[in-house]
């Protein structure tokens, strides 16, 4: 790979990963005011953020085996151009049942991305390079977050929130055009014998224990956590300050980075998994307690450290465990991450209607 390729394809990775969670950000601070417009019940439109989590779940071993044959900087070009158009159709919605589907087009597109990207940093760099890339990584998707979070409550609140599906589709087509640019230019990997893949994975008893602890991080980090804005609006806190008080999560993640990059050299894994989930346990037990603004900026920032921490190193756990069939491998990681991410989701919008929280939380 030449030189002018590899200059493009770090900014293009972190580019696609920025717009992998900023995409999956956009609707849960805009669920009232999407109800509004499109005349539905707010509960309604909230099955629409658990469509789009079922999708990126179950997409994800279809996209292995694209990934294995067109390589993944061709597959991130694809990706991306049907990100786009789920993105767009959500702009133009007219019901709940067409912004349904637009996401969860939008969902089964943008499944393709993290699991590329770490099949690439898995198959490029070495171990010590792997999790400081982990938390680039982690830094990129929590700025998607928290620019998508912010964007979409402010949209929402003083303009309209089409807007900001507008936003996601322009970026998605920009990123398409540069990753098929990129693509001819080199990085295709070498077809990768899918099938095969499967018994090497399920005679490794580690994948198992990785693939847990992807359920249950998800439930809380994926699914559980975009309930926090809906949780506040029933509170009386505006859209607004309800989506940025959400939007704290990826700028503590961003924060924390720069802790955890100097973490990463002086603890094993096991520890910062540990560590990670404890910040997570005591940021639910401080919305459990109170649902403020204060109370739900101190429990982001909490689970910002716990995304930092915990989730990167058991991204780079998971590529060291699964290196025989790292496509697969990575897929199956991904779909426990967002199925446990379906379960959480649809525990919030359980709780909406019964304005459950405290429930949700604990």
């Amino acid at each position: 790979m030449t030189g002018r390729w590899v200059r493009i394809i770090g900014p293009t990775l972190m580019g696609a990963a920025f717009l992998a969670f900023y995409d999956r950000a956009l609707l849960a601070p805009m669920i009232t005011a999407a109800a509004r417009d499109l005349r539905a019940d707010p509960e309604v439109i909230g099955q629409a953020v658990t469509v789009y989590v079922l999708t990126y779940a179950g997409t994800q071993v279809p996209w292995a085996a694209v990934s294995g044959r067109l390589g993944q900087l061709r597959t991130l070009s694809l990706a991306t151009g049907m990100a786009a158009v789920g993105a767009l159709l959500s702009a133009l919605a007219w019901d709940a049942t067409s912004l349904t589907l637009a996401r969860a087009l939008s969902g089964a597109a943008l499944a393709a991305i993290v699991p590329s990207i770490l099949v690439l940093i898995g198959d490029t760099m070495d171990p010590p390079r792997r999790a400081v890339a982990a938390v680039n990584l982690a830094t990129a998707l929590s700025l998607g977050m928290t620019v998508g979070s912010a964007l979409s409550a402010a949209f929402a609140e003083w303009w309209t929130w089409r807007v900001a599906f507008s936003s996601s589709a322009l970026l998605a087509l920009a990123l398409c055009t540069v990753s098929a640019v990129a693509g001819r230019g080199g990085g295709a990997t070498a077809p990768v014998a899918f099938w095969s893949s499967f018994p090497r994975l399920a005679r490794n008893p580690w994948v198992y224990v990785v693939l847990t602890l992807a359920v249950a991080e998800g439930a809380v980090l994926v699914g559980v956590i975009n309930f926090i804005p809906v949780a506040l609006e029933a509170e009386g806190v505006p859209v607004s300050i309800a989506g940025f008080a959400l939007a704290a999560f990826g700028i503590s993640v961003v924060v924390w980075s720069v802790v955890v990059r100097l973490l990463v050299r002086r603890f094993p894994t096991w520890a910062l998994l540990g560590i990670g989930g404890s910040a997570a346990v005591a940021a639910f037990g401080v919305l459990w307690a109170v649902r403020d603004v204060a109370a739900a900026t101190a429990a982001v920032v909490l689970l910002g450290f716990a995304w930092s921490c915990a989730h990167t190193q058991l991204q780079t756990w998971v590529t060291d465990v699964v290196t025989a069939a790292r496509p697969l491998g990575m897929a199956l990681f991904a779909v426990a991450l967002f199925g446990g991410g379906v379960i959480g989701s649809a525990l919030g919008v359980w709780a909406i209607p019964q304005a459950a929280y405290a429930a949700l939380f604990a």
